[in-house]
């Protein structure tokens, strides 16, 4: 055999290249060691009790490195973030994070990836009836219309299991005023009957559209399985919202995520996380006066590929 065919040969059986995922573009994973990725450039912490939050580095979604964020409420009034709407929450947002429409600021196709445990600890008693840990929300210009408030995308803790909400679309006007969004896709079930102090680790991407061409994936596992080849949450249309100009005499012209917003002129959605009961009250019902969630991972990639790959084993 001929030295030419002998390498022909070879070249059959060499394996193909590794294939190389993209890195993230925004990483928010508290390795810093405080919540400064966070309130670099436009960011904030929003809680009533800003004591009622910390970095941590003893319990870790990658076992013994690198650093978590806990964060807890309680049902005391001091918890209430007064400088909003004086909810109990205590959240840290990225207001910079930008998700939007192709040719805006940020990424139109993305995939957020992070890992959260609800602990039990302190006086923690058991699972809350309901806390938001994760949002992408509009800004202002949309959710001070009365009727228009709800973010866009959310993760939702519900009686003990997991869910997502999308709304998006059109807000709808019934010729008085405004009813909420023509996509209202809620409790959507993630997760049947989730443990306490348990990982588990989230992907969501997310194909930015006001239209029909718009997606949202959603996968979630138990940290150390694999995840799902089919997303537990798949939904297919708008994924961003608008007002329609013309209906309501207050809005003669279109509303929409493009347009840049405050003295920042920052577009798009933006990222928020930890603990919300989306009310002034303590949940009426609730069986706990405290809860307390850890998060860790906390990244944005190009591909829901990229963002599965990228946690640990």
């Amino acid at each position: 055999m001929t030295n030419s065919a002998i390498g022909a040969m070879a070249a059959g059986r060499r394996r193909p290249a590794p294939v190389v995922l993209a890195a993230p573009d925004l990483v928010l994973d508290w390795d810093t060691g405080n919540i400064s990725q966070w309130t670099a450039g436009y960011g904030a912490l929003e809680a009533g009790a800003p004591a009622h939050q910390s970095t941590f580095s003893q319990a870790v979604r990658r076992g013994t490195t690198g650093w978590s964020w806990r964060t807890e409420l309680h049902n005391n009034t001091g918890d209430r973030w007064t400088a909003g709407n004086s909810s109990y929450r205590c959240l840290l947002g990225k207001y910079d994070s930008q998700e939007g429409p192709p040719g805006a600021n940020g990424p139109s196709d993305l995939a957020w990836a992070f890992s959260f445990r609800v602990a039990q600890e302190a006086s923690v008693t058991a699972r809350l009836n309901y806390s938001q840990i994760w949002e992408l929300h509009h800004r202002s210009n949309m959710y001070n219309v009365p009727g228009l408030s709800l973010a866009p995308h959310a993760i939702e803790l519900i009686d003990g299991d997991v869910f997502y909400r999308v709304v998006a679309g059109s807000g709808n006007w019934n010729g008085t005023t405004w009813t909420g969004w023509n996509t209202y896709r809620r409790n959507e079930l993630l997760l049947a009957n989730f443990q306490m102090d348990l990982w588990y680790d989230v992907v969501v991407r997310i194909k930015c559209s006001e239209g029909s061409d718009g997606i949202c994936q959603v996968w979630i596992r138990t940290a150390g399985s694999a995840f799902s080849s089919t997303p537990q949450f798949a939904h297919t249309g708008p994924t961003l919202p608008f007002i329609p100009g013309g209906l309501d005499p207050a809005i003669p012209t279109k509303i929409d995520t493009s347009q840049p917003v405050g003295a920042e002129q920052l577009t798009g959605l933006y990222l928020q996380a930890g603990l919300y009961n989306g009310s002034t009250n303590w949940q009426s019902g609730e069986t706990t006066q405290q809860q307390i969630v850890y998060f860790d991972e906390m990244r944005r990639f190009p591909t829901s590929a990229a963002a599965m790959a990228a946690f640990p084993a």
